[in-house]
């Protein structure tokens, strides 16, 4: 059965039905394109090649060349054999040690196998964090556009938003194994950025101290494995990195942020970065705030919509993340029913996002960023409506 709290939403996954099957389509459109179905095939330009091609560098023995831009632009070109845009590598060694497995795999199993495995951890974690809200879960999630994405460009953000959930789920039960989950997300740290805060006001030390040993131990493993000169190219690139979203190396308009919102309006790159830190700052207070004084899915569902809005580098992909903070939503609903305005939100918001990346691009409006903000209202006015009821129950 389907509780109460779900019924005034099921015309948003009727909805969502119809916008899956519109994607769906789609991606099968771009597949087909991609490989020369239907026409002269494009080049091959997906994050997953640039894993791979770095994976493969590991097995040559050569892990040092993965932050060479030159060496690694040499690999994916040996797989793609298309010339195809390079796909730059900017994660942390730690990453490495998957990348290596699945390039023992040839290249169209190892991104099947990838996606499989990845969306398989999300959609677990949806299922806990949703709770007792019912099955029709599957919809609207398989809906939200950067789904569609994630597996047609290779990308990791469900193995991020399973890490993170993950995390915040057996925070309360098991906060060993939760810490480990979160000190995983190293390989892409800023996932992680607010979590702490969210441990510091919640008291939660055996989870932060089990993160913070997780970290260690895996940066500990890469030294051996792949050497010292490994770590020191990676600093090296990562101290560059502002040159790739900078420069006009990257399209901004794939970047839901502040800052790639404030660039493509023209301001000045100091302008820009310190609107993105005053974000930070703000969405950190805002977690603090949230985790203090509330408990629950709904503080949870903040402290991930926030982290949306706090990251300086966000792709289109990661904003997986809204999906993440709207199925801890969803448990609490079978408290506060999910209100008309709420549902209609979520049918906009989710079409949107498809059109988000051109809209910016075309017209620098910053439709994705608005998303984000309007996901994090959502979650803020739920996190209030928590306050509000506890502070009530306890002067009853």
């Amino acid at each position: 059965m389907t509780p109460a709290g779900w019924r005034p939403a099921a015309w948003v996954v009727l909805c969502s039905g119809a916008l899956l099957a519109i994607e769906t389509g789609l991606l099968a459109w771009v597949g087909l394109r991609q490989n020369g179905v239907l026409g002269p095939p494009w080049p091959l330009s997906v994050d997953f090649l640039s894993f791979y091609a770095a994976g493969r560098l590991v097995l040559a023995g050569t892990p040092a060349l993965v932050y060479d831009q030159a060496a690694h632009a040499a690999a994916e070109l040996a797989l793609s054999g298309n010339g195809g845009p390079y796909v730059f590598f900017l994660y942390p060694p730690v990453f490495l040690l998957p990348c290596a497995l699945l390039a023992l795999l040839p290249y169209p199993l190892a991104h099947a196998v990838f996606i499989a495995v990845t969306a398989g951890l999300f959609l677990a974690t949806l299922r806990g964090a949703m709770g007792t809200c019912g099955r029709w879960w599957i919809l609207p999630a398989l809906a939200f556009p950067a789904t569609a994405w994630t597996v047609f460009m290779g990308q990791n953000a469900f193995l991020n938003a399973a890490l993170l959930g993950t995390a915040l789920l057996l925070a309360d039960r098991r906060p060993g194994m939760a810490g480990i989950a979160l000190g995983a997300l190293c390989y892409k740290p800023h996932i992680a950025m607010l979590a702490p805060i969210w441990l510091l006001a919640t008291g939660r030390w055996r989870m932060l101290l089990a993160a913070l040993l997780t970290v260690c131990g895996l940066v500990a493993l890469t030294l051996p494995l792949l050497g010292p000169a490994t770590w020191s190219g990676y600093l090296t690139a990562a101290a560059g990195a502002d040159a790739v979203y900078t420069t006009g190396r990257i399209n901004l308009a794939d970047f839901p942020t502040v800052l790639a919102a404030l660039l493509l309006l023209g301001a000045p790159l100091r302008w820009a970065s310190a609107a993105q830190a005053a974000s930070a700052i703000a969405m950190g207070v805002l977690v603090w705030i949230g985790a203090r004084r509330a408990a629950g899915p709904a503080a949870k569902a903040l402290l991930v919509a926030a982290t949306l809005l706090a990251m300086p580098v966000l792709s289109f992909n990661d904003q997986i993340l809204a999906v993440l903070a709207v199925a801890f939503l969803a448990s609490e609903t079978a408290i506060r029913p999910w209100r008309r305005g709420e549902t209609a939100l979520l049918a906009l918001v989710f079409p949107a996002a498809i059109i988000a990346p051109v809209v910016a691009d075309l017209t620098h409006v910053p439709l994705g960023l608005m998303i984000d903000v309007a996901i994090l209202g959502l979650c803020a006015r739920r996190c209030f409506m928590t306050m509000t009821g506890d502070r009530t129950r306890a002067t009853a």
